[in-house]
């Protein structure tokens, strides 16, 4: 495969990680208002976010999965896998502390890798 071909894989891949970064922005956006409005406990908010990776990446994911024609699930790994770096990137620039093995950062890419799985397999 030519140095052209591959670039169109490179760039559907980062458009999915913007459509999944698109759905983080809209969905935390909703849930900072429901913890304005409602006051929900640390434990609600934690879960939240949990769902939003997962279906951000599902959502980034399904966008990937209709852009390429074979291996989708593949594809839909590779973008979880490619937004839980940026995530964690993303930390690391705001001074967060990260340790890589911990359950909450593990937990956190198996719900990205399976909403990616999920999203490519289905799309």
């Amino acid at each position: 495969m030519e140095i052209k071909g591959k670039m169109v894989y490179v760039i559907r891949l980062m458009k999915a990680w913007l459509v999944a970064y698109a759905v983080t922005v809209i969905l935390l956006l909703i849930l900072a208002g429901i913890l304005y409005k409602a006051g929900i406990s640390e434990n609600l908010v934690n879960i939240g976010t949990m769902a939003i990776y997962v279906i951000s990446c599902f959502c980034g994911s399904v966008y990937l999965g209709k852009k390429m024609e074979r291996q989708r699930f593949l594809w839909g790994f590779i973008q979880g896998i490619g937004y839980f770096l940026i995530v964690l990137a993303v930390g690391f620039i705001q001074g967060q502390e990260l340790s890589l093995f911990s359950k909450d950062c593990l937990t956190s890419l198996a719900l990205c890798m399976g909403g990616g799985m999920i999203g490519g397999m289905l799309s």
